[in-house]
């Protein structure tokens, strides 16, 4: 990305955004990077990044677990309030001004912004089930 807009700067353009759309998160809703260039607008932000929400019920360890919560009062994961919820960066959309890419040598800096983005569409493939599950996913919605 900072290889890209240093040729770009040679040539005389300079974006005020660059945007990262992942190969492997194929999957993005029409009006989807449209809508997180709006968020990113809206909430005065710097970068954003496309997240899914989720509410976690984490484990550790096999043997001996641990869980991080409290499972005596385990909630139901619907009633986990949104302003409480976790968000699980998905990989399918970057948006970072070109000065805080520049300076920061990151995708992701300043001011940063979450575009909430739905499950199917947070499919990231890494390995085979993460391609069935994509085709399903592109099948369910009519995409394929």
């Amino acid at each position: 990305m900072i290889h890209t807009v240093e040729m770009l700067a040679k040539t005389g353009y300079s974006p005020d955004f660059v945007i990262l759309l992942q190969p492997t998160c194929p999957i993005r809703k029409p009006g989807s990077v449209e809508q997180s260039i709006q968020t990113l607008l809206n909430t005065a932000s710097d970068s954003i990044v496309s997240a899914k929400e989720i509410h976690p019920f984490l484990w550790q360890r096999p043997t001996d677990a641990r869980a991080h919560y409290d499972f005596r009062n385990r909630p139901r994961r619907q009633d986990v309030a949104e302003e409480d919820g976790l968000f699980e960066e998905n990989g399918s959309i970057y948006i970072t001004r070109t000065e805080i890419l520049l300076r920061d040598k990151c995708r992701l800096g300043g001011k940063i912004g979450i575009y909430q983005m739905s499950a199917i569409e947070s499919v990231d493939i890494d390995t085979i089930d993460d391609l069935a599950l994509a085709e399903a996913a592109l099948r369910s919605t009519g995409m394929l």
